[in-house]
């Protein structure tokens, strides 16, 4: 029933996994407005945000983040939210966001909620975090919400499992069971027809080249990370 609400829980998790092409905004539209989103409706909310790739937090995730907050502090006219490097918090109500790469299998493990608090986790492109990470995050608990976002890469690894376990869109969310959607280029007005065909020759030509299935269509292909 699609009108009735339904309340996420660390018993009955919402778990999210979203397979998008290169370039649709996985990070400026999605994460980080999740993210702070989470952090401002609920006192004491602490988000864990990971990825394989330093450059991807440093130069993608978290510029966005930041960004999401310095609005927010220029709309409430004070420093509502505060930002450090790989940290933003939320002082007045408790909340949090913390931000690592998954340089050490055991980095991904130890997270809990704040006491009275929530929290949710986010694995940012997911295909490239190796299974010991997965068996790490595996530890943790508590968490109502779990994200796995990521381009899709070769059809192999956690997130391509996730991803076939998961119930797709438009089928309904389940709370306690994988929920999946699909972005292609063709769904992202903003990118180029340029860039289609750039793609689409650099895979050796038709639709059906790995790099083209993989890049533009969010399909996993044989292709590597």
């Amino acid at each position: 029933d699609l009108k009735t609400k339904q309340e996420r829980s660390p018993e009955q998790p919402l778990l999210y996994c979203l397979k998008a092409a290169n370039g649709s905004g996985k990070d400026q539209v999605i994460i980080a407005a999740t993210i702070m989103w989470y952090l401002c409706t609920a006192k004491r909310s602490r988000a864990v945000i990971t990825s394989f790739s330093n450059r991807q937090i440093v130069q993608q995730t978290e510029p966005w983040i930041r960004w999401l907050g310095a609005l927010l502090n220029k709309k409430l006219g004070r420093q509502y939210v505060r930002s450090v490097r790989m940290h933003h918090a939320i002082p007045e109500i408790g909340s949090r966001a913390e931000l690592f790469v998954t340089d050490e299998a055991n980095a991904g493990e130890g997270y809990h909620p704040d006491p009275g608090g929530r929290m949710m986790l986010c694995m940012n492109e997911a295909k490239g975090i190796v299974h010991e990470v997965y068996e790490a995050t595996a530890r943790n608990s508590g968490y109502d919400t779990f994200m796995q976002i990521s381009s899709p890469g070769r059809n192999s690894g956690d997130f391509y499992l996730t991803c076939i376990e998961a119930d797709e869109y438009p089928k309904p969310l389940t709370l306690g069971r994988w929920w999946m959607r699909k972005i292609t280029g063709f769904d992202c007005p903003h990118l180029p027809e340029a860039q289609r065909l750039a793609i689409l020759k650099a895979g050796g030509g038709g639709d059906t080249n790995p790099l083209y299935e993989s890049s533009w269509m969010a399909e996993f292909s044989s292709i590597s990370e």
